[in-house]
């Protein structure tokens, strides 16, 4: 038979092989195995660890083994190293299985841009579960890289690396303008990407009265549609969430805080929250009162935080405050005593001021003076919530607030 009539042998590549040969099949591109311990990552980045992403590929390499590798390039400020540009949860993965090395390709490029440049997009293609403010950050950072090594179609270049489009790509880089809280907001779904955008092109301030709003109004939900609206009118946000309300809310400046009280000795504070707060000259009794529920308000921020802590940074419904109080405080019986700080003490608290609180079916807390003078209170959490949230808006700056949402989400 000629020659040129015999077939070809047919060789199966390995995983390895069609690996290389996708990036390009060059030496540079060829798969190997190297000590995990001479591999360092990278800490600045966008993108968050995700542990369940790190047992999900554990599991998986229990069964196949390792089948991508990881990218590193050498390490110029240590000899015999290697810097990790793509493969942070696959090394945390083998390491997690015990293994001594890793499969990995070695990147000639020398260019700390090209290779910053790398990481991100290697990182974003890879993953799908990263959050819209790591996305957002990582394309602005994509995009000043680009333009940096001279490149016209940043945005384009950024949607074929990332493997969406040119619009979606401007989106998420317009998120980078919002302020932390409702950058998280975005984060956590309770504002969508299409939301954030719109609301991303109001000043640093306008966006700081709408989250304040929000936080003083858990029945208003942004949606893209009345994002919108706000973006052409930020000062108008009563009408734009009350269109049919006239009268004003609950929360205005200039708007006291109405109890009444029973005459026994255990008090009980009702606020009546379906109805706008009488704005006349407050009685004396309802000072106290008022100046009473605002020290509640700090005693629980300095002993139970997590209760504004979760206001401030999730927007919850009474509903879900509520839930969160029978679950962590309630239902454990959790009960606290402590001193009043002098500069917290007012007209109406005798000095020496102690407290002692416990969550029962309603909140009770109890005040005793240095006469062992006692005064009792019983609060229900549905006004909880509505003195918490006040408390928020007179006393609490918006710095403070941003910066609960970042001990929140460490």
């Amino acid at each position: 038979m000629p020659e040129f009539f015999k077939p070809k042998k047919q060789v199966l590549k390995t995983p390895e092989q069609a690996y290389a040969e996708l990036l390009g099949n060059s030496s540079e591109n060829q798969i190997i195995e190297i000590p995990i311990d001479l591999t360092d990552e990278i800490d600045d980045q966008p993108q968050k660890i995700h542990e369940d992403k790190i047992d999900r590929i554990v599991e998986s390499m229990k069964i196949v083994g390792q089948l991508d590798p990881i990218i590193v390039v050498t390490n110029p400020k240590k000899e015999g190293r290697y810097l990790l540009i793509a493969g942070r949860h696959r090394r945390r993965a083998c390491i997690k299985l015990g293994l001594q090395k890793v499969k990995a390709i070695i990147k000639k490029e020398t260019n700390p841009d090209k290779q910053r440049l790398m990481l991100l997009s290697t990182n974003n293609d890879r993953n799908t579960d990263y959050l819209p403010s790591e996305l957002a950050f990582s394309y602005l950072e994509q995009m000043k890289l680009l333009q940096k090594l001279g490149s016209k179609s940043t945005a384009s270049q950024i949607a074929q690396e990332n493997n969406t489009n040119r619009k979606t790509v401007h989106k998420y880089i317009q998120l980078t303008k919002l302020i932390p809280p409702l950058l998280s907001r975005v984060d956590s779904n309770a504002i969508t990407v299409g939301a954030g955008y719109e609301l991303a092109f109001l000043s640093e301030s306008e966006q700081a009265k709408v989250f304040n709003f929000l936080l003083n109004h858990s029945d208003c939900h942004v949606t893209k549609e009345n994002a919108r609206e706000i973006r052409l009118a930020p000062d108008d946000l009563q009408n734009i969430f009350y269109p049919l309300v006239d009268k004003p809310t609950l929360f205005d400046d200039e708007e006291e805080i109405e109890t009444t009280e029973e005459p026994k000795a255990e008090k009980k504070i009702n606020i009546d929250i379906s109805e706008p707060i009488s704005s006349s000259v407050s009685s004396e009794k309802q000072q106290k009162n008022s100046q009473v529920l605002m020290t509640v308000a700090y005693i629980i921020q300095k002993e139970a935080y997590s209760i504004l802590s979760y206001i401030i940074s999730c927007f919850p419904t009474s509903k879900e405050v509520i839930e969160l109080i029978n679950t962590k405080y309630v239902s454990n019986e959790i009960s606290f005593k402590g001193t009043l700080d002098e500069d917290k003490k007012t007209s109406f608290m005798p000095a020496c001021v102690q407290y002692s609180v416990s969550f029962k079916k309603k909140l009770t807390i109890t005040f005793t003076s240095n006469t062992k003078t006692k005064e009792n209170y019983k609060i229900s959490y549905e006004e909880l919530d509505c003195i918490l949230r006040i408390f928020l808006r007179k006393y609490v700056t918006i710095e403070d607030k941003i910066l609960a949402i970042k001990e929140a989400q460490k």
